[in-house]
């Protein structure tokens, strides 16, 4: 649940690049602080186990004083780029606490490993859930309040229950600290301290960018959830307002009174041309944000507007100013959907006369960081489906933020043209690229808008929209070739690989350092830990760390392939993840079970074997699955959940059962090890799953989690792991 926390605060002053550097650094805690309980169990040999539960509960309590103080510094420090380094060194603690506890839960109570791994797996799967509702409900101090609270009671209850010689100031710590945040918890000062993101301060994405043009932006409005952090900021210009979400991908809001004579103005926008020289009867607009693109249509001439809007903070922002925006999404011409654009196109049967994109970019960055970060409205598949809710003499819009941008979306334009059958002669006559001219007569247009007409544009049509580039000072560039444009050369996006704003089609240097980071790290802690002897802990690292980086290729494909289906990246994740994990922790539970055991001992194969055959039958069948299914998001929530849930069943087996392995064999103080390690490699295997993703696609990530497991289930079958 902290993680995902962490998540919405960074994400709102940091792109989603560095956010998902500080994530991975702070989750591979989890690691450190597990082998340093290794560290700790090789100094206590002949203990019963208080000495280790004792370091377990006193890292509990400082756990449960943690989060609420640490969420409340990065919320109060005004954001400065070398801030960067302070919230990778103080996000990674609580990690590091909650890793030392549960290592020395696994390490003292080894034999219950099924037992102790089923409620790690559903508490983490249930709060997965509830951290969702909680995030739109309650403001993020409040939350860590009644997260540090809940972890002092656990810590006190485990005092009780389990330590025989308690320690009275870890007991007074314990109280104290319950009755302290009880109070707060129940006190008006969380929502106080919220109301200042003194983050904002400081100069991050967007804020930043107005200050550093001499700006004194000002926030007039803001709310979280789940999805993003929303802003409306006012700016020098008395006419306009910026919707921001998570800091960034800022959508104007004009003011409208309701006469259009007033915003005649836009008419001067690239994107107007969309709307000349018919009136088109029904509009779809994409990604609608602060409003500006409705008026665009309005202006057009068209009556019958379908805005859609993936955050409800900036539709809920723009009705809180709807005296300043005339009340944009609630005209009686506009019918308001908050939903992903590309679900709304893939399961309405309407047909538009236009379907208007302008610079749709959310840069909301989720729990599983940059693979949500990247959406589905660019891709091949979604233009193809854009082009069949065209009418006959329709119009696909797209305003881009640049040549870069163009360069993707025109290239997959075109292939789409082709595999309809249009002839390469006849693809200009069907696409016109207009836009600001640059300061140079060399330079690209800036915001350009990429005009594709289902059939090719008549004479009167080409005139008319010269006609209005003269009166509007815009350029016009006609289609001599689609090859390159821009800095780089064109790549076709697809919903395997729907990496549109990558802009060098190429692994990110951001991911190669924190792979570097992450690998050296982990390599010293793990040295040190052991005292330098990892030579004779081979088939730990080999085991454990091939189950982190198999889990993770599985969980993060999963969640690429579920946010087409189920329409939202955000119910993806919370239902993906929860699945897993639950049927994860249900499955180790079944472990638990005197035959299934005596069965996983003999053959400590089978469980690696079934994860690797069900990940790829599951890979292969959720495209037939959900093809036949409801279209309700409902029935499609169920239907995933009963979709994954063998698998996930089968996912909870393997890593308690190498845990019993090491109890059998008499090696139980190299368990805080064994969790160190998958600690460690799980945030090896996040990374591993963006490059693999961002060159061969996210089907190969999948498949390459499968075969992860299937080789570690044929060196347990031989034997060579020595488990």
């Amino acid at each position: 649940m902290y993680e995902v926390i962490l998540t919405r605060i960074f994400s709102a002053i940091m792109t989603y690049h560095f956010v998902f550097i500080v994530a991975s650094v702070a989750i591979l805690g989890l690691g450190l602080g597990a082998m340093d309980i290794y560290k700790k169990v090789k100094e206590f040999p002949q203990t019963d186990g208080q000495q280790i539960w004792d370091i377990g509960i006193r890292s509990v309590v400082f756990l449960g004083f943690t989060l609420p103080l640490l969420t409340l510094f990065f919320y109060k420090l005004p954001f400065q780029p070398l801030n960067f380094f302070v919230y990778i060194a103080l996000a990674v603690l609580p990690f590091v606490l909650g890793g030392r506890f549960l290592s020395c839960s696994f390490s003292v109570l080894s034999k219950y490993s099924y037992l102790l791994y089923f409620g790690d797996l559903v508490g983490a799967g249930l709060a997965a859930f509830g951290v969702v509702t909680l995030l739109n409900t309650v403001n993020l101090i409040r939350l860590t309040v009644y997260l540090g609270e809940a972890i002092l009671l656990i810590s006190l209850l485990l005092n009780l229950a389990i330590i025989k010689k308690r320690s009275r100031r870890q007991m007074l710590a314990a109280l104290g600290g319950v009755a302290l945040l009880a109070v707060l918890a129940v006190s008006p000062l969380p929502e106080v301290l919220a109301r200042d993101f003194s983050a904002y301060r400081g100069i991050p994405k967007m804020i930043g960018l107005l200050k550093l043009n001499g700006e004194q932006p000002v926030v007039e409005y803001s709310s979280w959830d789940a999805f993003a952090r929303t802003d409306v900021v006012a700016t020098k210009d008395p006419n306009e307002k910026l919707v921001l979400i998570d800091g960034g991908a800022a959508a104007p809001m004009v003011r409208f009174d309701g006469n259009l004579a007033g915003v005649q103005q836009l008419k001067k926008e690239a994107g107007y041309l969309a709307f000349v020289p018919e009136k088109p009867r029904r509009v779809l607009v994409i990604g609608s944000g602060g409003g500006i693109d409705i008026l665009l249509a309005r202006l057009g001439g068209s009556e019958d507007i379908t805005a859609v809007e993936i955050n409800p903070g900036s539709v809920a922002a723009a009705r809180k100013f709807s005296d300043y925006n005339g009340n944009i999404y609630d005209l009686p011409e506009v019918r308001t959907f908050i939903q992903n654009g590309r679900t709304f196109i893939d399961t309405t049967s309407e047909q538009f006369d236009v379907i208007y994109l302008s610079k749709v970019m959310t840069q909301a960055a989720e729990g599983t960081g940059y693979a949500l970060s990247e959406n589905y409205i660019y891709t091949r598949e979604a233009i193809r489906s854009y082009l069949n809710h065209l009418t006959p003499d329709g119009r696909l819009a797209f305003v881009l933020h640049g040549p870069d941008d163009l360069s993707k979306a025109l290239a997959t334009v075109i292939a789409v043209l082709k595999e309809s059958g249009v002839a390469d002669e006849e693809i200009a006559r069907q696409v016109l690229i207009a836009g600001t001219p640059g300061e140079h007569h060399d330079q690209e247009v800036s915001y350009p808008l990429l005009l594709v007409k289902k059939a090719p544009f008549a004479p009167d049509e080409l005139a008319a929209i010269t006609a209005r580039l003269s009166e509007a000072q815009l350029q016009l560039e006609q289609l001599l070739h689609y090859g390159k444009i821009g800095k780089t050369a064109a790549t076709v996006v697809t919903d395997d690989r729907p990496f549109f704003y990558n802009v060098d089609n190429t692994i990110p240097f951001e991911l190669y350092i924190l792979l570097a980071l992450v690998l050296h790290l982990g390599w010293r802690w793990l040295k040190h830990a052991t005292g330098g002897t990892v030579k004779n802990k081979k088939s730990l690292l080999l085991y454990f760390g091939a189950l982190g980086v198999g889990f993770m290729l599985l969980e993060i494909a999963l969640v690429q392939k579920f946010v087409l289906i189920l329409g939202h990246p955000t119910l993806a994740f919370t239902v993906v993840a929860a699945t897993l994990l639950i049927g994860g922790g249900l499955g180790s539970l079944l472990g638990q079970v005197a035959a299934v055991q005596r069965v996983l001992m003999r053959r400590r194969w089978l469980p690696a074997f079934l994860v690797a055959v069900l990940a790829i039958l599951t890979g292969v069948a959720v495209p037939w699955i959900f093809s036949t299914g409801a279209a309700l998001a409902t029935s499609k929530t169920i239907l995933t959940v009963f979709t994954l849930f063998p698998l996930s069943v089968t996912l909870g087996l393997p890593f308690p059962t190498g845990l019993r392995s090491l109890r059998e064999e008499g090696r139980e103080d190299f368990v805080p090890l064994a969790w160190g390690i998958n600690g460690w490699f799980s945030v090896i295997g996040s990374i591993i799953a963006m490059m693999v993703a961002i060159t061969a696609g996210f089907r190969m990530v999948l498949f390459a989690g499968a075969i992860i497991y299937a080789l570690l289930a044929y060196r347990c079958r031989r034997g060579l792991l020595g488990l």
